[in-house]
């Protein structure tokens, strides 16, 4: 997403998704003016606030530029990843593929049993990248709410579930562990029925970001979503650290 920022205007080269993200964030105060044709060959969009464009509008792009934004379900108002999982190499199968940086992240937090500290600092790492992505986005830090998404062991010791609590934490935002009965992970056995597995410990009457590592085919953040909803979020985000290639 390409942008130019005057005082009162912003050029956007995107589609609709990440202006979504804007009209959350600060409200459909603006209005939508023809791009001149000097610039149609690389802006699409034009916005124009009456007065000075909102403080953190600069820094929301920059996030949804950088950052992965997720095609909208009817379980979200907004859906983000911070980045792929893998980086694609047309001359490689998938399984030899590299990680990107927060693809590695999400291994080490994951999968580092034995080496406890890498572990550990790996999964800081992922709660402060989430935090500052959260910070920079005013929808999704309105939210009252962080929701967990539980592991499929059932006992609240999944890596996304540890990275929610974390990130409760470190953004002050109140933690809603969502629990879940034990299943198959769901990359191995799609054919796992989610609905009514999933229960909220409370009632919900503030917008909440349900946080999870790994965002797959999405199956089973859009049911915590939609538990969400039925608590009474007026609102629903979703962040996760990567999202894989192949749902």
């Amino acid at each position: 997403m390409d942008t130019a920022l005057s005082w009162r205007r912003i050029y956007l080269d995107c589609d609709e998704l990440p202006i979504r993200h804007i009209d959350l964030s600060f409200g459909i105060n603006y209005v939508r003016r023809p791009v001149k044709d000097g610039r149609r060959d690389m802006f699409r969009h034009c916005l124009e606030w009456p007065a000075l464009l909102p403080t953190q509008l600069k820094d929301l792009v920059a996030l949804l530029n950088e950052a992965l934004v997720l095609p909208m379900t009817e379980e979200f108002d907004a859906l983000l990843a911070l980045d792929w999982y893998k980086i694609p190499d047309d001359d490689l199968p998938p399984e030899a593929w590299d990680n990107t940086e927060v693809g590695e992240m999400v291994r080490q937090a994951k999968y580092f049993v034995t080496n406890a500290s890498r572990q550990r600092a790996a999964r800081k790492d992922l709660v402060r990248r989430l935090a500052d992505a959260m910070v920079r986005h005013p929808a999704l830090n309105s939210a009252f709410y962080v929701v967990s998404v539980p592991g499929h062991q059932g006992d609240g010791t999944s890596t996304g579930e540890l990275i929610a609590a974390d990130l409760a934490a470190r953004t002050g935002k109140t933690l809603v562990s969502t629990t879940g009965q034990p299943r198959p992970e769901r990359k191995d056995d799609r054919s796992v029925d989610l609905v009514g597995m999933f229960t909220l410990p409370m009632k919900l009457d503030a917008p909440c970001v349900i946080v999870d590592d790994v965002y797959r085919s999405g199956d089973t953040i859009r049911q915590v979503a939609r538990v969400a909803r039925q608590a009474g979020a007026p609102r629903v985000y979703g962040l996760a650290a990567a999202k894989t290639i192949r749902s």
